[in-house]
């Protein structure tokens, strides 16, 4: 059964006509996607206005980790029953909600995983937990408000999850951000305590992304486990950002179990929901009780929609069979060596773990054109906007069409090579 079916021309001309009118009212900054315009979508496929079938090895950029659609009859009896927003009334949807991820987390033996502050999206999230460190920081010191972060790292476009990772020339330097070199090896770590230590005083917290998002690619784990280790010694509060890696995405649950750490705070969002707009903020009981009430709080924190898309995104991810899913990761990563074997004149790197590659080629031309020649043959790449293409299809993927995928991939950058 082939899961691609190209029946018009790619991109379909009238395509252009909707992307136009699209483009005169939107902003510009959402613009510049490829030129396929979604019209319904099923578990690991993608279908445009015209029948176009298509492969998804975006998962709707990391949305759709329990494939499309699978949350849809949940989301219907709720739209059914009319409650899709109470504000921060309870309700028996966020109830279930708060107890189904606490059970997850503890079913994968995270003990300080505790409590739950429910946003909206991924920045907000991280926002939240950063303004959750340094609440903890001053009760301390009210001088203790500095965050570590790392260049290069992605944790959201508002302007203080862009300061996180580099200083934008549209906005100034945040003296309460120290931004270290991304770690390539372990002896970064000796450099990195250095800087630290002229200002551990005022250090409250520490966020990692868990891999690099562009790139797909993971700090050391040394590096990570004794960077986490200073910072226990030096009451300092450590952060996962889970965004793109939590819920099976690289394998175990969340991503920062690869590092063998535990922290005290875990953002997520993006796979959490499962298509909807839901993210999240959980850890350890003395830290997600500090605001006080209404000192932390969002508008659809915990809507009862929102609520039952997540947990039945989180039923059907906790239901995948584990042995099939791990047979599918151990293919999915011996394709991607082959492929950069074949391929080591364009590619200069991959990096892999669970269901998630990122490749990295010699220039951007060179990953959009291979982006672009995908999308022709029927496969949707995420294209980062830099020297590389990620892989991201939906853990629910069947291993006929991740071997299909893999091989329009194959065929894709051979084009590029002629």
């Amino acid at each position: 059964m082939t899961h691609i079916d190209i029946k018009t021309k790619i991109p379909h001309p009238e395509s252009q006509n909707i992307i136009d009118a699209i483009a005169g009212f939107e902003a510009k900054s959402m613009q510049g996607q490829m030129p396929i315009v979604w019209d319904r979508a099923e578990n690991f496929n993608v279908w445009d206005c015209w029948g176009n079938k298509f492969l998804d090895f975006t998962s709707s950029i990391f949305v759709a980790n329990c494939g499309h659609s699978t949350i849809n009859e949940k989301l219907k009896e709720q739209l059914d029953k009319g409650l899709i927003h109470s504000y921060n009334y309870p309700t028996v949807e966020k109830m279930n909600l708060l107890s189904d991820i606490y059970a997850l987390a503890q079913k994968e033996g995270h003990r300080f995983y505790q409590k739950t502050f429910l946003a909206s999206s991924g920045a907000e999230a991280n926002e939240s937990a950063i303004k959750i460190m340094r609440i903890a920081g001053t009760k301390k010191n009210k001088f203790k408000k500095i965050i570590i972060s790392y260049e290069g790292s992605m944790h959201g476009k508002t302007a203080l999850t862009e300061n996180l990772s580099h200083n934008s020339p549209h906005l100034s330097s945040d003296p309460l951000i120290i931004r270290l070199s991304y770690p390539t090896n372990y002896t970064a770590y000796r450099e990195h305590i250095k800087i630290l230590e002229t200002r551990k005083q005022q250090i409250c917290g520490i966020i990692f992304e868990t891999y690099q998002g562009w790139s797909a690619r993971f700090m050391p784990a040394r590096y990570v486990k004794e960077m986490v280790d200073y910072c226990i010694l030096q009451n300092i509060i450590v952060c996962f950002d889970e965004i793109q890696s939590g819920f099976y995405r690289t394998g175990p649950l969340f991503g920062f179990q690869h590092y063998k750490v535990e922290p005290d705070l875990v953002t997520f969002g993006k796979g959490f929901g499962g298509g909807i707009p839901i993210s999240g903020v959980g850890g350890r009981n003395y830290l997600l009780d500090l605001p006080e009430q209404g000192q932390l709080s969002s508008t659809h924190s915990g809507n009862p929609l929102g609520c039952v898309g997540a947990s039945a995104s989180l039923e059907a991810l906790d239901n995948i069979d584990k042995l099939e899913f791990q047979s599918l990761i151990h293919g999915f990563n011996k394709y991607i060596d082959l492929i950069f074997n074949a391929h080591t004149g364009l590619l200069t790197s991959v990096n892999q773990s669970g269901l998630l590659a990122g490749l990295v080629f010699k220039s951007k031309e060179v990953a959009d054109k291979v982006a672009t020649e995908c999308m022709k043959k029927g496969l949707l790449v995420v294209n980062t906007g830099r020297e590389s293409i990620k892989l991201a299809p939906p853990l629910t993927i069947t291993r006929d069409a991740l071997i299909e995928g893999m091989e329009v991939l194959h065929k894709a950058i051979l084009h590029v090579k002629k």
